[in-house]
């Protein structure tokens, strides 16, 4: 295997523009790009410290939590339930009705 070294640009629109040497022939070739530290730091949107951040959840009081859920309602039903259902009674009927209930081995009938 051969390795040229040729010096190219990437534009704007994401193309690399490349001047080869002439007679080489045509086939697949493998391309490595090599872009200088400071170019990476400069085109990268968001900093390994700022990625951190975002990524770190921020916990919400009740309060803030009961302003959020007032102001952004659902849209549409979960799981079944009605609109005029009370929630919490819902939930505590899904559970019954989903939850085993082992026997006490110990007890004879």
């Amino acid at each position: 295997m051969t390795i040229l070294e040729l010096t190219g640009k990437i534009t704007e629109n994401g193309e690399l523009e490349i001047r080869l040497p002439a007679g080489l022939p045509a086939g697949e070739v493998i391309v490595r790009i090599e872009v200088p530290e400071s170019q990476v730091q400069e085109s990268q949107p968001w900093t390994d410290q700022e990625i951190q951040e975002l990524l770190t959840p921020k916990r919400l009081t009740m309060q803030q939590l009961s302003t959020w859920l007032d102001a952004t309602p659902p849209v549409e039903a979960w799981g079944g339930i009605n609109s005029n259902e009370d929630s919490g009674e819902f939930i505590h009927q899904r559970r019954r009705r989903h939850s085993n209930t082992l026997e006490d081995p110990g007890v004879t009938e």
